[in-house]
């Protein structure tokens, strides 16, 4: 027979000792949104083909997103007023031929021309739009509204890319130069993409509450 100290219920070796889990429900329930948070994290690390960063060419990681962001707004909303300026300046050029006795409906370039421009309009407007939400989401700290800017830039490069052989194959070969300039768009990506999966990981980090 084992003596047991004062203080210490012996417990039979053909039972299991089970613990009152109700009166650590606040701790388990916060073992399990940490769990779901790194397990969410790891997913995104998983999915992701493109490398993690934490700091950018010349400024920390959050300050590089704010000034890409920044710059995409810029150049969404000057793309925009081109867009509707080029509409204004190809209306401006129907009305002439219609004047002459022509008629820009049977034209098939004129209307080429006005599809491209719908599509290039439309385009910046979902990119100026994306480009809020992604700066929002630094600055309020909300990864989830990074992540629609990020998927613009995936759709940019694919297009971009198709652009840059196609024209280099029908066109000349210095369209492959294109490419260039897409290793800008494709380091751009990489820091988004690296900012919102750091965002994920620590959500009262540094990335979170740092202006």
């Amino acid at each position: 027979m084992v003596s047991v100290p004062k203080g210490i219920i012996p417990i039979p070796s053909n039972k299991v000792y089970k613990p009152d889990t109700a009166s650590y429900s606040g701790v388990s329930t916060s073992a399990t949104c940490n769990k779901e948070t790194n397990s969410s994290v790891m997913a995104q690390l998983q999915r992701s083909c493109l490398p993690i960063v934490d700091q950018g060419c010349c400024c920390d990681l959050k300050t590089c997103c704010k000034v890409q962001g920044w710059i995409q707004v810029v150049g969404s909303s000057l793309s925009i007023i081109a867009a509707i300026n080029d509409f204004a300046t190809t209306s401006a050029i129907c009305q002439n031929v219609a004047m002459a006795g022509g008629d820009c409906s049977t034209d098939g370039r004129i209307a080429a021309t006005h599809a491209i421009q719908g599509i290039n309009f439309i385009a910046h407007v979902i990119f100026l739009a994306v480009a809020i939400l992604f700066l929002a989401g630094i600055h309020r700290g909300e990864p989830s509204k990074m992540v629609h800017y990020i998927r613009m830039i995936w759709v940019q490069l694919f297009w971009s890319s198709i652009f840059a052989i196609v024209g280099a194959v029908v066109v000349t070969p210095l369209f492959l130069i294109t490419f260039v300039f897409l290793g800008i768009t494709v380091y751009s990506l990489i820091c988004a993409n690296s900012l919102h999966i750091l965002m994920l990981a620590d959500q009262q980090g540094s990335y979170i509450h740092r202006v």
